[in-house]
């Protein structure tokens, strides 16, 4: 299992993205453009790692984050990352769908 990142990425885009996880994947607008941007600024090439609520887990699939299993250290949540090419995969569609 990976180290949990503590970037701004996690603490501010993607939790704020799927803060609405339980109700069908309703997002913020605009949190995870500026989670992705952080993570861009911090030298992360766009890759996001988040500790998910139980609530949460089918959000983050859905939207094509990599399950990596429970994190024992971590309060057995779930933890989750989205790769580089995940996240231009994800924000084009996202793009896309706005327009």
């Amino acid at each position: 299992m990976p180290p949990a990142r503590s970037t701004k990425a996690l603490a501010r885009g993607i939790e704020a993205a799927g803060r609405d996880a339980t109700r069908l994947g309703s997002r913020e607008p605009g949190a995870a453009p500026a989670a992705r941007a952080d993570s861009e600024d911090e030298g992360f090439k766009g890759r996001l790692g988040l500790h998910s609520l139980p609530q949460a887990d089918n959000f983050y699939r859905k939207i094509g984050m990599t399950d990596l299993g429970q994190d024992a250290s971590y309060q057995n949540l779930r933890y989750f990352e989205m790769t580089s090419e995940q996240a231009r995969a994800f924000f084009e569609k996202e793009e896309n769908d706005e327009t």
